[in-house]
């Protein structure tokens, strides 16, 4: 399935949600309808570039060479970022609009010190980031 649809994928790790302590990294494809689909997951003990590199080279080898992922999306994890870019160099990396969104509130709300203010500027964001195109994004 993943080489039919291998253009976009996402990583994600989760922490202390098994019972064996480890963190859980799993990878997903998508299709064009938006439904997702396991590629692979992976126990590992620490989150270290290291792991998440010999991982990703393991989840590599299985698309085929001349149709490897074109977009990434990502959590904030630095080690996982830099693997991500040394196993998958040619593919560009996305983060998680709701890691985005946690940012832009906590700094709207520092800037604006006022909670009214930085509400109003969480709506403009999502309003802008949801436009179909740049000239509806401009005119929010």
């Amino acid at each position: 399935m993943w080489n039919s649809f291998p253009y976009v994928i996402q990583g994600d790790c989760t922490h202390n949600t098994n019972c064996y302590g480890l963190a859980f990294l799993q990878v997903l494809g998508f299709t064009y309808t938006g439904k997702n689909f396991t590629i692979a997951y992976a126990f590992l003990q620490h989150e270290l570039e290291d792991n998440y590199t010999w991982t990703l080279q393991h989840v590599r080898s299985l698309f085929q060479k001349d149709k490897l992922p074109l977009i990434i999306y990502i959590d904030r994890d630095r080690a996982f970022l830099r693997a991500m870019k040394h196993v998958f160099p040619g593919s560009a990396h996305h983060f998680y609009r709701r890691h985005i969104e946690v940012n832009f509130r906590k700094h709207a709300l520092k800037i604006t010190g006022s909670k009214k203010f930085s509400e109003g500027y969480m709506r403009r964001f999502n309003e802008a980031i949801s436009a179909p195109d740049v000239e509806v994004c401009c005119d929010v």
